[in-house]
């Protein structure tokens, strides 16, 4: 078996993952009031702030 993938298409795979993100927020943002988008937005620094050990 041979694996044989490209740094560009590793790039290309990691933009397409990041589109998908950031279309992926706006489409939650879009259904939040501000109080509950300011609570995710806090939620998710938090995460970032404290990552759980895996």
């Amino acid at each position: 078996m041979s694996i044989d993938v490209t740094n560009s298409d590793l790039e290309a795979a990691r933009q397409a993952l990041d589109q998908l993100r950031f279309e992926h927020l706006l489409a939650i943002r879009e259904l939040l009031t501000p109080d509950q988008r300011q609570q995710f937005l806090d939620q998710r620094q938090q995460r970032r702030d404290h990552p759980q050990p895996s």
